[in-house]
């Protein structure tokens, strides 16, 4: 065990720990935290923040465990203190932080919003992947189904990492699987052991094309409760894709954006990867999935509605799945039907493609009058720019106040937007402050009007181009 001493923000009180840190309050993973060197010449290193929103100053309790470890006798602990609307920031947080390299987990106590990201630095610019955050209730124990993780694919353009995180201080064996020729074929079972991080290579056979995958993990023995998620990362560039492991139940949900825009000499197209678990296992459940496509410009009015079937990938999907050529922008609701997974990404290059995945929001997370919502790591320099988008999920006319605030809350400037039925927007960061910001945020809230929206910032790596998307939470 392991404890760090600093000033991070407010204060950084440290405390020997001879057991690991305890809570009643809110608990949240951030699933795979690294500092060192991977397969192809890649240097990874994960940023993290975190954003006190309430009124008062917020104790902060951070676990690190390395991967492969015991996490109930070997972990790191860090302690902070954040003010009232301040940003805590942890550049390289495994190393700077922690003064440990190589990959493990971070859990976190307190009530804070957390971002992260995981960034390869390569000679043509910095990609990175952003790194969905768990809480407790996303893992899954023995007889609780399984966690299913799309698209595995490989090893020719691209390769995909598995990783697992115990989130309880329990121990089990977790089987994975990949779904093939109509069973799920074991790949690997793994003995996790208390708060254990564990990540493998998936093993795929090298061919002309890529094949993609669904990979199911479940636990088989013990009382261990993992959370599962996919990196999948293209071998010429370095930019990975993070997916999380989800139990693919029926559900509505948003693709905040979606399109095909040509910018520069540059071509960004939508992908998808969707399958359905019945159809991968011929279990008589096959999953056709409605999705309906919103035009920035036209919203409601301009609305295309089609399906998806069984199992498919496309890169132009925007033509395969709507019909459209031109340059186009918008956002997508999805009715998915229990067993089904879609993976999206809005990305340009080939071969060595670049990008950023593009989530599925909840459509019950989309906000009305007298809410708020917060995207973290928006910044404005010489090194990167930022994006806000915004959607209107109801059909009905929303005005959204758009407010960029630096680390310390203050407010840098603010921009009122109207929207119309099911319209999306989206705006460079200079739009509401033209200078220079480092770790700021954008708060999307709706003052006017019955709508509901979901927002997000998309953060581009000026030198290579790579965007990191950030749902707004």
């Amino acid at each position: 065990m392991k404890t760090t001493l600093g000033l991070i923000v407010a204060l950084l009180a440290v405390s020997a720990h001879a057991e690991r840190p305890q809570t009643d309050g809110p608990r949240q993973f951030i699933p795979v935290a690294v500092s060192g060197t991977g397969a192809r010449g890649t240097y990874f290193v994960s940023d993290v923040r975190l954003l006190n929103r309430t009124s008062e100053s917020v104790d902060v309790t951070l676990i690190y465990t390395l991967s492969g470890s015991d996490g109930s006798a070997d972990f790191s602990v860090a302690q902070v203190a954040i003010e009232p609307g301040h940003i805590a920031h942890f550049p390289d947080i495994v190393r700077t932080l922690f003064d440990r390299s190589g990959s493990g987990t971070i859990e976190v106590h307190g009530d804070v919003l957390v971002f992260s990201a995981i960034a390869n630095q390569r000679p043509s610019g910095i990609y990175s992947q952003s790194i969905g955050i768990a809480s407790s209730s996303d893992a899954i124990g023995n007889g609780e189904g399984k966690l299913y993780l799309s698209p595995v694919t490989g090893p020719t353009e691209k390769r995909t990492n598995i990783g697992l995180t115990e989130t309880a201080g329990g121990s089990g064996k977790v089987r994975i699987g990949l779904l093939t020729d109509f069973k799920s074929v074991a790949i690997a079972e793994i003995e996790m052991r208390p708060w254990q991080h564990v990540q493998i290579s998936v093993p795929l056979s090298t061919g002309i094309f890529d094949y993609s995958y669904v990979a199911d993990v479940a636990v088989t023995e013990g009382n261990a409760r993992v959370l599962a998620y996919a990196s999948v990362i293209d071998n010429i560039t370095g930019d990975a894709m993070y997916i999380a492991g989800t139990t693919a139940p029926a559900r509505r949900a948003i693709l905040p954006v979606v399109g095909t825009v040509s910018y520069g000499s540059n071509s960004w197209t939508t992908a998808m990867w969707y399958n359905s678990v019945g159809f991968q296992l011929n279990d008589g459940t096959a999953a056709l999935t409605p999705v309906t496509f919103y035009p920035s410009t036209t919203g409601a009015a301009g609305a295309i509605r089609a399906f998806l079937y069984n199992a498919s990938y496309g890169n132009h999907e925007m033509f395969s799945v709507w019909s459209v050529r031109e340059d186009i922008t918008g956002h997508v609701e999805v009715e998915m039907p229990t067993g089904a997974l879609l993976t999206t990404r809005v990305c340009t290059g080939y071969p060595g493609t670049r990008g950023q995945a593009v989530d599925l929001v909840p459509i019950e997370a989309a906000i009305g009058s007298g809410s708020a919502l917060d995207a973290l790591r928006v910044e404005s320099s010489a090194t990167f720019r930022t994006n806000a988008g915004v959607a209107e999920t109801t059909g009905t006319d929303a005005i959204v106040r758009l407010t960029l605030l630096d680390a310390g809350g203050s407010n840098r400037g603010e921009k009122l937007i109207t929207l119309g039925p099911r319209q999306h927007l989206q705006l460079p960061v200079t739009a509401l402050f033209d200078g220079s910001i480092a770790n700021g945020r954008i708060r999307f809230e709706v003052v006017g009007g019955t709508g509901r929206i979901v927002g997000y910032v998309s953060v581009i790596a000026n030198a290579s181009g790579d965007p990191v998307m950030i749902i707004a939470r």
